[in-house]
């Protein structure tokens, strides 16, 4: 059966952990890797059902790209990516949300184009941007093959119904010695570990959550070089679970409310921010370097 064994080692060591009556997750003990248990097989009508309920018509998504949080993780996403791509270079980002790398991207010169397949967003996208934007679903988008020297999806791989699918695609579209930035929720992070069912990483949106040893899996079976492996832990991590308690105990629905708290800009939630981030600099640096941080990033080569 489906779900008496797990589909990144194959093995038959894994349990069902119950988040709340409407969401589980089959965990795997061996890697570590974590699947959505879904009661239909039909991962993608799962997923598109899921997309309506967080980017409907005023998706909070778009609003909440001036925050103190985005900004320190695109900090952190320019410096890495700077590393390996530093000329001017043809980019396809998937998934760019408000645009905030996407933005980043355009100022240093870069060529980019998007693929968005929220309605909402790539419209979003389109009147913020001048760079082409294809509002489609990247595994049948119609890109090309070796176009791109860089390819960048940043918290989209445990979203969509097939991995596999989209970092195939991602190989295609690359060149040959070309790179892959791929960034995902941390399976292994000490808020999943730690806090349980407030672990911002059990979402109805994530049909997965990898591990550092499953997405590796992935990326290799589709032909590619892991080159770098790291675990960014933000300001934003244990605050988001403390986020997810407050939504609990007043009754919010999660899915509705994505990004509420996250998103406020005011002068007094900035210095809450400011304030927070150094004090706990410290602590998530070490969090980062044991393997713990909430964000498993991959550098990809081909």
């Amino acid at each position: 059966m489906a779900d008496s064994y797990c589909d990144a080692c194959a093995s038959t060591n894994v349990m069902r952990f119950v988040v709340r009556k409407d969401l589980a997750f089959l965990v795997c003990r061996s890697c570590g890797h974590c699947k959505q248990f879904i009661r239909t097989s039909n991962l993608t009508e799962s997923f598109e059902s899921i997309q309506r309920r967080y980017y409907g018509s005023e998706t909070l998504v778009i609003h909440t790209s001036d925050s103190p949080f985005d900004h320190e993780i695109l900090k952190t996403r320019a410096r890495i990516f700077s590393r390996y791509v530093s000329s001017k270079s043809s980019i396809v980002e998937v998934g760019p949300g408000a645009g905030s790398f996407l933005n980043w991207l355009v100022i240093k010169g870069h060529r980019v184009l998007a693929v968005e397949q929220s309605p909402q967003l790539a419209s979003h996208l389109v009147r913020r941007f001048s760079t082409p934007v294809i509002n489609d679903e990247f595994e049948k988008a119609s890109i090309g093959s070796g176009v791109a020297d860089a390819f960048c999806s940043f918290h989209v791989i445990e979203h969509v119904a097939q991995p596999i699918e989209h970092l195939a695609k991602a190989y295609e579209v690359v060149r040959a010695g070309g790179y892959a930035f791929v960034a995902t929720p941390n399976s292994r992070a000490w808020e999943q570990r730690l806090s349980g069912r407030l672990s911002p990483n059990y979402d109805s949106a994530h049909l997965r959550i990898f591990s550092p040893v499953s997405l590796r899996r992935v990326c290799e079976s589709t032909g590619w070089t892991v080159v770098k492996v790291l675990t960014p832990e933000y300001t934003s991590g244990w605050l988001r679970v403390a986020a997810k308690l407050v939504r609990r105990a007043r009754g919010e629905d999660e899915e509705e409310t994505a990004g509420k708290y996250y998103g406020n800009s005011s002068r007094l939630f900035r210095g809450f921010a400011f304030f927070t981030r150094s004090i706990t600099s410290p602590l998530r640096r070490i969090q980062s370097m044991c393997g713990g941080g909430n964000e498993l990033f991959f550098v990809l080569k081909k």
